[in-house]
């Protein structure tokens, strides 16, 4: 951490830390919102789908639910305020998805470790530019059946 104002860090360094607030504060928001939540009687993926549309990053985007199975979910963010507020500013792109993985993956593991997380796509997205990311989750089944 800087001494001084004229002390300065590395990006690398700065990149470090943040994925450490974003993997420590992604358990301490995943905790509490369990432990508010009312998620018994749900499937992983269904308690998972709850828990990321309550937490506190993703509520304040507009989020799309595309898929909802036993074994996959499918989450799209139609927007990003601070990509946005990027792009708007000239700041340029940013690569979200380190800290956004650590964020997602973390309340996965907090409601089953065996949901897999993985970034599908992110801004810059000029494929879709109807959304800027979408994230899918995988559970494994163990009858392989699908409802």
């Amino acid at each position: 951490m800087p001494k001084s104002k004229s002390q300065t860090i590395s990006p690398e360094a700065a990149f470090e830390m943040n994925q450490q607030v974003w993997k420590r504060g992604a358990f301490i928001h995943g905790k509490r919102l369990l432990k508010n939540m009312k998620v018994k009687g749900n499937t992983p993926l269904e308690a998972l789908e709850a828990m990321i549309l309550a937490g506190p990053i993703m509520s304040f985007r507009r989020t799309q639910v595309t898929t909802l199975t036993d074994s996959r979910l499918v989450i799209r963010t139609l927007n990003c305020p601070p990509a946005e507020a990027r792009y708007r500013d000239g700041r340029g792109v940013f690569n979200g998805v380190p800290g956004c993985t650590l964020l997602l993956a973390t309340y996965a593991g907090l409601i089953d470790p065996r949901i897999q997380t993985k970034c599908v796509c992110c801004t810059p997205n000029p494929e879709n530019p109807e959304y800027w990311c979408e994230w899918e989750f995988t559970l494994p089944q163990d009858n392989g059946n699908e409802r």
